[in-house]
């Protein structure tokens, strides 16, 4: 026997697709944000920025499988893991690229 009655479980249906709706028109903003700081990071090698994109990144990661989108959530974790291991070898060209690689596919991928 379920708790909600027919009703409710439709009410709250309804409820949780307005709040993937809203979600998914946020996330063009959010990989806007997440383009801007790497471009930012990658063109002044800025360490503050780095910090800030993988917070960034790292909410989006969670908050996209919470939400039905798990392409994306899959992908911000994947960078999410490169921009952490760039973080400790600044300096390294492959794991730039790999990060680099990532956040361009996160970029394009469709919800």
């Amino acid at each position: 026997m379920s708790v909600l009655d027919e009703q409710q479980r439709a009410d709250l249906q309804s409820k949780l697709a307005a709040l993937r709706e809203s979600y998914a028109q946020s996330i063009p903003a959010k990989r806007a944000d997440i383009a801007q700081k790497w471009t930012h990071f990658y063109e002044n090698n800025d360490q503050q920025k780095l910090s800030e994109l993988i917070d960034v990144v790292h909410k989006l990661a969670g908050t996209a499988k919470t939400y039905g989108f798990a392409e994306i959530g899959v992908l911000a974790s994947d960078l999410e893991d490169a921009l952490l291991l760039l973080q400790e070898d600044i300096g390294n060209s492959d794991l730039f690229r790999q990060a680099d690689k990532v956040a361009r596919k996160l970029n394009t991928t469709t919800t």
